[in-house]
């Protein structure tokens, strides 16, 4: 915001600016001692607002002046790589990136970028929870798990599992738990049990 000190000083009552221009007339003057007193308020006005805008800009890496970087890099713990600097890289840069990795802390990509500007090699991490199977507590299925071992790969546990299932059944319904014949578990066993152990608890209820 730019301070126009002639309109500044038309703010003032036209009484004083009139007698003003009586004095700068009597004495020879361009401009009165109260024009120029306005003029100098314009002028550190002007200055305090650009030092306003300078401080609003330091809040930012892209935008802070250059003092303001090594303070705004040692906030969040800026270290350079090996302690060594090359010539031609720019603290700022350098600052700006660490600010993108923490934004971005712990994803998959944060790790190929970080392994990528320790080594300078390409990198490419993987998430192997996603691939991750795990076994289950019969009695605290989690439907919610990534993975989980299929029945169509065991189908020799299948039988195992719904006599474990229809035994727990018995004894919450106070009953006496199902018994299979051979065909019965023979049907069981070549099932493809697309809802795996989920269905399988669900059909020896």
């Amino acid at each position: 915001m730019s301070i126009d000190a002639q309109a500044l000083f038309e703010l003032l009552p036209a009484i004083h600016r009139v007698r003003d221009a009586e004095l700068a007339a009597e004495q020879g003057l361009e401009r009165g001692p109260l024009e120029e007193l306005i003029a100098v308020f314009a002028e550190q006005i002007a200055v305090m607002d650009e030092s306003l805008e300078q401080l609003h800009d330091d809040l930012f890496i892209e935008t802070c002046a250059d003092w303001v970087v090594p303070y705004i890099g040692r906030l969040i713990g800026f270290e350079t790589l090996h302690g060594v600097v090359p010539k031609v890289a720019s603290p700022r840069a350098l600052v700006a990136h660490t600010i993108a990795l923490r934004r971005r802390k712990g994803t998959a990509l944060v790790l190929e970028q970080l392994a990528r500007d320790v080594t300078g090699w390409d990198a490419r991490a993987v998430e192997y929870f996603q691939r991750l199977g795990t076994t289950q507590y019969m009695n605290h299925l989690r439907p919610d798990n990534l993975q989980v071992p299929s029945l169509r790969d065991r189908p020799e546990d299948i039988y195992m599992l719904f006599r474990k299932f229809a035994v727990d059944f018995a004894e919450k319904y106070r009953t006496t738990p199902v018994q299979l014949d051979d065909r019965a578990q023979m049907v069981l066993e070549s099932y493809s049990w697309p809802g795996n152990i989920r269905e399988l608890k669900n059909i020896a209820e």
